[in-house]
């Protein structure tokens, strides 16, 4: 996966917006994160500025809770994941052309490490893996996912739409 620099750089940037420093497990990850926290994680819709991007959610997640995410595509539906730890989930949608663009998560845990995870997809897949982005979260990990560009498992989105193929391949 290859972002943009100011996606890149907003994206890497995240983590340090909603925590001051790293932590380390510093409070029990049962659904008990400081308020700071959560109210950070809401602040971060209106700093996080990406060309093209527009965050759709900012939201606080409770450990303990089964994540309703949207289904954009029946062949990406799934069991909803169990978040393990609590964090900040952040939801965007990039436009990258006037055809054409990707949605993506970022997962921030309340007990970031300092380590970040980019997660994919294989083969044609245009889903973003919610279960890896719960996983991930749930050691420590700052996560993100994407569709890929287009939505669902098949190649049927490509054809005719160069840019979709471009997001596929590199943009997003």
């Amino acid at each position: 996966m290859r972002f943009d620099k100011s996606l890149q750089c907003a994206l890497l940037n995240a983590p340090s917006v909603v925590f001051a420093a790293p932590q380390s497990a510093s409070y029990p990850t049962n659904g008990t994160a400081p308020a700071a926290f959560s109210s950070k994680c809401a602040e971060l819709a209106s700093k996080l500025h990406i060309d093209g991007g527009v965050v759709t959610t900012a939201e606080f997640v409770a450990a303990g809770t089964n994540l309703t995410v949207p289904v954009y595509d029946e062949t990406c539906a799934a069991a909803p994941p169990a978040i393990t730890a609590d964090m900040c989930r952040v939801a965007l949608n990039v436009s990258t052309s006037e055809r054409s663009g990707f949605r993506m998560e970022a997962f921030l845990p309340a007990n970031w490490t300092g380590r970040f995870l980019s997660g994919g997809n294989g083969g044609l897949n245009g889903c973003i893996s919610y279960d890896d982005l719960a996983y991930a979260v749930g050691l420590g990990f700052a996560a993100v996912g994407t569709n890929n560009g287009h939505d669902g498992t098949s190649g049927l989105p490509f054809y005719n739409n160069s840019d979709v193929v471009e997001d596929f391949a590199y943009r997003a």
